[in-house]
């Protein structure tokens, strides 16, 4: 009985491990504005980027090209 039963919670441990979602360590890209890919007519005067977490100063770099590919700096 004690054997099946510790057979039965290994197997159930290993089910977890192996199924285990990995760490969300990162911080993860949620939204801009203007939306990714949008065509403007007019070049905005600002641009937002929202990310799941606050972003440490001088670890991040963004880069904005214009259509041309060409930085929009």
């Amino acid at each position: 009985m004690i054997t099946r039963t510790v057979g039965i919670l290994l197997a159930a441990i290993s089910t977890l491990l192996v199924t285990a979602f990995p760490a969300l360590a990162h911080n993860e890209f949620k939204s801009s504005n203007p939306a990714g890919g949008a065509t403007l007519d007019t070049a905005p005067t600002s641009v937002t980027l929202t990310f799941s977490e606050e972003l440490i100063d001088g670890q991040a770099t963004f880069t904005i090209t214009g259509p041309d590919g060409a930085s929009a700096s």
